[in-house]
């Protein structure tokens, strides 16, 4: 895991081949409680126009259980991963998250 603040993940629901509902938590330096999310992401790929899109939002998923003592909100995600020759790519990434 290259980030790690991740305590735990898991898909929770694969919907389709692009689309999955899953949920993570982080951990928070003290004295900030550690946060879990319940996100539904997706992302598309054009290899023709070299670029890949994963957009991510807070779904209200009743049956998973906290993996940690705050559920924080996503309420917008997107990433676009651009190709810029060989070896070598941009990524932007864009967020609004609530940590409650």
């Amino acid at each position: 895991m290259w980030q790690t603040d991740v305590l735990q993940e898991k898909v929770l629901e694969t919907l389709d081949r692009q689309t999955d509902i899953y949920q993570y938590s982080l951990r928070s330096m003290a004295p900030h409680p550690n946060t879990d999310y319940v996100v539904l992401r997706s992302w598309r790929n054009d290899a023709s126009k070299g670029f890949s899109v994963l957009v991510c939002v807070s779904v209200d998923q009743a049956d998973s259980p906290a993996l940690a003592a705050v559920r924080g909100v996503v309420l917008e995600s997107h990433y676009l991963l651009e190709s810029c020759g060989t070896g070598r790519s941009r990524l932007t990434h864009i967020c609004r998250v609530d940590l409650k």
